[in-house]
């Protein structure tokens, strides 16, 4: 690592942003902060993208499992359950890597040819099973919290 690679760390204008970002609940209207919510989870997921395929040099198009598995089940236990919202992510997070755990011990027990193929597989049969009307459920879980 570079020696100048965290000097932003000791800027003010850093600092005043972070500061900013942390307290945007508190003085954000809810549109806004669904808004500013998504653009952070879509920049979370271009920035794992960048490490994954252009950083490490993998190609894998089976993420959208895990990332359906662990939104899905962090909503669920949230609305359904009434678990908090951090230890419900925390949940979703662990099932969601023994699941690719799992996912890759198939892939090596049986010597398959690439992990990324066993992850699309995966995907589309989550997609043709009756996951698919889960994942449409799961759109109208904030209209039953409601009632």
């Amino acid at each position: 690592m570079r020696f100048g690679a965290l000097k932003f760390l000791s800027s003010p204008v850093f600092w005043l942003v972070f500061a900013a970002a942390a307290t945007m609940p508190l003085w954000l209207s809810p549109y806004y902060l669904g808004v500013a919510t998504i653009a952070l989870f879509y920049i979370g997921l271009a920035l794992a993208w960048n490490i994954v395929a252009g950083i490490g040099g993998q190609m894998s198009l089976g993420h959208s499992v895990f990332v359906g598995v662990g939104g899905l089940l962090s909503s669920a236990l949230l609305l359904k359950l009434g678990i908090n919202m951090w230890l419900g992510m925390v949940i979703a997070a662990g099932i969601s890597a023994a699941l690719g755990a799992f996912i890759a011990w198939l892939d090596f027990r049986f010597r398959l040819s690439h992990l990324s193929f066993a992850l699309i597989i995966i995907a589309m049969i989550l997609l043709r099973s009756r996951a698919t009307p889960m994942a449409w459920a799961a759109f109208s879980l904030s209209r039953i919290a409601r009632r």
